[in-house]
């Protein structure tokens, strides 16, 4: 199976991600592959693209572990992260810029850019019990994948940094009241109502929802938010290679290697 699968039917075209051994964590690879799939769903000519995961988690974000493997020289380690953040810029603003609605249907939890996927989708259904949480804190990256760039638009400025500052999980529940997820469901009632949610996309005038898309997502405002992403993958690069940062990184992972070879 392929990390991510692409499948076209009728209208509809989903994008999977399979990864799920690793929680679809972003490697660099990983990444490139989500972004040749979209560019491919936003030029299919389908009318929806959905984009999903298999496995407990939607994503978990970057790969610490891929970060750390290019760690021992700061020139690589800053390509690296460069070219990962940029993949992962470009992927949102195809999502922001494609003429057919995106729906994410997140089925587990979401960290740190890994979020942008939600940030930038047109609509979004979460599972009950999945939930959002930036840790950029934690590990000493600048946040990337729309924290800044997308998210206060969606949710003000001050709760956005109330969330960084404190680390905060956010439930799929809180997601919904505070508008970053358009719906919640549990396990049982997510696939159903996934394709509910598709049926009812699908259902409406195709030339009416490219038109409010383009209205809603003017040239200014995509070009506001390609800057604002950039903005982010500069400051990220600007961290990525501190000694703090390597250390902290180091350190986030340390628990996850004991717990893994116990």
């Amino acid at each position: 199976m392929a990390q991510v699968d692409v499948s076209i039917d009728g209208d509809l075209c989903t994008v999977t991600l399979n990864k799920a051994e690793r929680h679809n964590s972003l490697t660099l690879p990983f990444m490139r592959a989500i972004e040749g799939a979209l560019a491919q769903a936003c030029g299919s000519g389908a009318h929806l693209i959905l984009l999903k995961a298999e496995g407990r988690s939607f994503s978990t974000g970057g790969d610490i572990t891929g970060f750390l493997e290019q760690a021992e020289n700061s020139a690589a380690l800053q390509d690296y992260a460069a070219e990962l953040v940029g993949s992962l810029n470009r992927s949102l603003v195809a999502m922001i810029t494609a003429p057919q609605p995106i729906f994410v249907a997140a089925q587990g939890l979401v960290t740190g850019g890994a979020a942008g996927f939600l940030f930038a989708s047109d609509t979004c259904l979460m599972a009950e019990k999945a939930f959002l949480q930036p840790y950029y804190g934690e590990v000493g990256f600048a946040p990337d994948g729309g924290w800044t760039a997308l998210l206060p638009t969606i949710i003000a400025p001050r709760r956005t940094m109330d969330i960084i500052s404190q680390n905060r999980r956010v439930s799929a529940r809180e997601a919904f009241e505070m508008g970053i997820v358009d719906a919640v469901a549990d396990a049982d009632a997510f696939p159903t109502q996934t394709v509910a949610i598709c049926d009812r996309i699908l259902s409406q005038d195709t030339e009416t929802l490219a038109q409010a898309k383009k209205l809603i997502w003017t040239k200014d405002r995509c070009e506001q938010a390609s800057r604002a992403l950039e903005a982010e993958r500069q400051a990220f690069l600007q961290a990525i290679t501190k000694p703090s940062c390597i250390e902290k990184m180091k350190a986030f992972v340390a628990p996850r290697k004991k717990a893994s070879t116990a």
